[in-house]
């Protein structure tokens, strides 16, 4: 009965699991809408033509100077596009590279207002996608799986070794890292073309600090909750994190509690690292880089510096004590004769003292080996130690009655002349 309700203990979570994986997926992606679409404006027709536009796209406009200073905050990715008008004309630049979704919004909503008002604006991609990243959602794909590779490294970790061990199997976590970094980079890269030459270290660099961090983020989670551990990581990494991230969905498109989450979980921090990195030429991953940093540090913490008492580290604690308290016992010769120099003690043969000293060595033995110890005997009560020793007194009183009259039987009698 007891296994049945933990089967079922275990298929409700799985339900959970399941529940929270479909409410955060659907309920972050399933209707995209912009809230304070960070947006750049350069004159004033401009200012009024966006303020028309924001009616449909709620955007946070922002006043530059000129197309640089324009230009340049797209580069810091400080905003996704901008509205620019000057002598020669109107333009709208948009960086597919930043979010494919936002510029095919920003060009669409531009296009129609100024149609209505009689507007020719002329659209300007700055920033666009490779061809093997049509839709620019190669950075979020590569980042799930370093997340994936570094929660399953840690979760094999200390399933193979116990939860005490994951420090002596650490390096390997950084070993495994840096291999699995390579591997992605080259598959995704040079093997599927999804990720443009130019940029092998930085990539393989920000790939393996990630994956080393989500390894000790889960390792560290594991060693405090044990399996429940490996559950938080995924519901926060996977369920909620993925969608969070920003990666087929920009971040200003999602719903307040995802978009706010996002930037503080380790997908939404790599994905924006990654896409910088390959697009943006590394601005604006130092808060992405920071997150990534809390997380390492905070699992090596909890990994080098909490040491975890298992059940067989805490069983072999209780040995060595045990065989400790043992030792003035055994100094005492108690079964080399069978009797000790009292005679047989009041509740303990010979036989049980030689059995008992034999068993405490035994164990001893064990424990010191680092081998798994016998499972202990009960000590016997009070009350069963007199039953024995009655029954042996009386089996002892009996032999010798019957030993006696064997002997009166089989000895002849004096004086009997019948007897050969």
């Amino acid at each position: 009965m007891p296994g049945l309700v933990r089967l079922l203990v275990a298929l409700g979570v799985v339900l959970l699991v399941q529940g929270l994986f479909v409410v955060s997926y659907v309920g972050a992606l399933h209707k995209p809408q912009p809230h304070d679409l960070p947006f750049g404006v350069v004159g004033t027709p401009a200012a009024g033509l966006a303020a028309a536009v924001d009616k449909q796209l709620s955007l946070r406009t922002t006043t530059y100077t000129g197309k640089s200073a324009a230009a340049r905050a797209i580069d810091r990715r400080s905003i996704y596009g901008a509205l620019i008008t000057d002598p020669s004309g109107t333009s709208l630049l948009v960086a597919p590279a930043a979010s494919n979704g936002a510029a095919i919004a920003l060009t669409t909503a531009f296009t129609k207002v100024a149609a209505a008002g009689g507007q020719k604006l002329t659209v300007v991609q700055v920033h666009p996608l490779a061809d093997g990243d049509r839709i620019g959602i190669v950075p979020f794909l590569v980042v799930m799986a370093l997340v994936v590779g570094g929660y399953l490294s840690a979760t094999m970790a200390t399933t193979v070794g116990g939860a005490a061990a994951i420090r002596r199997h650490a390096p390997l976590l950084v070993v495994v890292a840096v291999i699995g970094a390579l591997a992605t980079y080259l598959i995704a890269g040079p093997l599927l073309g999804g990720i443009p030459s130019g940029h092998f270290l930085e990539l393989w660099g920000i790939f393996t600090f990630l994956m080393v961090a989500v390894a000790f983020a889960a390792a560290a989670l594991q060693t405090l909750f044990g399996t429940i551990g490996t559950l938080i990581v995924i519901v926060v990494f996977v369920v909620f994190g993925a969608p969070a991230a920003g990666g087929s969905v920009a971040r200003p498109f999602l719903p307040s509690f995802w978009g706010t989450i996002g930037p503080f979980l380790p997908p939404g921090a790599g994905t924006t690292a990654v896409r910088n990195t390959i697009y943006f030429d590394g601005n604006g991953i130092g808060k992405s880089l920071i997150v990534l940093a809390a997380y390492l540090v905070a699992g090596a913490v909890v990994v080098f510096g909490i040491r975890r008492r298992t059940p067989q580290a805490m069983d072999a604690e209780t040995e060595i004590e045990t065989a400790g308290a043992a030792a003035l016992e055994l100094s005492r010769p108690q079964c080399s004769l069978g009797v000790s120099s009292g005679g047989v003690q009041p509740g303990r043969s010979p036989s049980r003292a030689c059995d008992r000293r034999d068993a405490i060595r035994t164990r001893t033995r064990s424990v010191a080996s680092g081998e798994q110890p016998l499972p202990r005997e009960r000590a016997p009560t009070a009350r069963q130690s007199r039953t024995s020793l009655k029954g042996s007194s009386r089996r002892e009183v009996g032999r010798r009655h019957a030993e006696r009259s064997g002997r009166r039987r089989s000895t002849p009698v004096r004086g009997d002349r019948t007897t050969p």
